[in-house]
């Protein structure tokens, strides 16, 4: 099995302390009336997937009151914040948590839903997209940011593929759960196989019908940062990443995601991708380790999307149930 030869230094946004799931529970404040929950959109995937920007995108919706980023991993890797859901808003009954798995430790293998079911918010409260993107790419992006103590590449490969199977995992799980209201596979390289908007509009529709089918892939910087001469408040919770209190991690993993200034596709496939942080023997493992689930994964994300397309036989996931 490949690995690198040293180990990954902390990231800036590492705290290398991790809090256990009674503590991180007591520390989510949901209305004291259920009636007052709002609908929560879970996003959930592995790191350096395309979550962020689709987390910052769904802002755009008007049934969308809140989007916030990475809430619970926030919980997760700080001692002090604390998670107060806001109480439903019936013009916009609707908010995000944007969250992701890794990208170094065991304890970023969480399981987002259950601490939220675990703090009180009924299931049928809670819709969610479980992401995949190609392992070449997620891989290739992931070794620009985990880095050893002379900056070169650090990340092991096992555990990216770990990364991925405890989000095929989670999918498993929770799309067989009856009382979950919503669970979309989303693979980020549909947006380049069927174009990027329609594969937005079938998400959104998948997700719920109910939600205002999307028009635009632009970011609304207004809805980013807030307008006080057009009186429009900002709709992103950054917690962890927030400009003022952590402006190195706003800076280095937001501030290109903003500069973009819409959701687009970053090239990429499951084969190879163009990078010089990989290795030919990190591409064979990444194949052996992680196309299998990949492909099973795509061709559901396929068929829950574009079912007028899909015509193939259908590959299995693994079934085995997540720690």
């Amino acid at each position: 099995m490949t690995t690198r030869n040293k180990p990954a230094k902390n990231l800036f946004y590492e705290t290398g302390r991790f809090t256990n799931l009674g503590e991180i529970i007591s520390r989510i404040k949901i209305p004291k009336d259920h009636r007052s929950i709002p609908n929560i959109i879970v996003i959930a995937g592995p790191a350096r997937g395309g979550t962020t920007a689709l987390g910052i995108l769904l802002a755009n919706l008007p049934e969308i009151s809140l989007s916030f980023f990475q809430p619970i991993k926030e919980l997760l890797r700080y001692p002090d914040p604390i998670l107060n859901v806001p109480d439903l808003d019936n013009d916009a009954p609707y908010v995000v948590f944007k969250e992701t798995f890794g990208p170094i430790f065991d304890e970023e293998l969480y399981d987002p839903i259950d601490i939220l079911v675990q703090a009180g918010v009924p299931k049928e409260r809670i819709s969610v997209i479980f992401t995949l993107r190609s392992p070449f790419s997620s891989v290739a992006s992931l070794n620009n940011i985990v880095l050893d103590d002379d900056n070169e590449p650090a990340l092991n490969i096992d555990y990216y593929a770990r990364m991925q199977k405890h989000s095929t995992l989670l999918f498993n799980k929770y799309s067989s759960d009856p009382e979950i209201k919503s669970v979309v596979p989303l693979v980020y390289e549909l947006f380049a196989e069927y174009g990027d908007l329609i594969t937005y509009q079938r998400l959104i529709n998948s997700l719920n019908p109910d939600l205002t089918t999307p028009t635009t892939l632009e970011f609304n910087h207004d809805l980013i940062y807030g307008n006080e001469s057009k009186g429009i408040r900002s709709k992103i919770v950054w917690g962890e990443a927030d400009p003022q209190k952590h402006p190195g991690y706003f800076n280095k993993i937001i501030v290109p995601t903003l500069r973009v200034n819409k959701f687009t596709y970053s090239r990429g496939t499951i084969h190879h991708v163009e990078s010089d942080t990989i290795t030919h023997d990190e591409e064979h493992e990444l194949l052996d380790l992680c196309s299998k689930d990949y492909f099973a994964f795509k061709y559901i994300s396929e068929q829950t999307l574009f079912p007028d397309f899909v015509k193939k036989k259908s590959p299995s996931l693994d079934t085995d149930q997540p720690n």
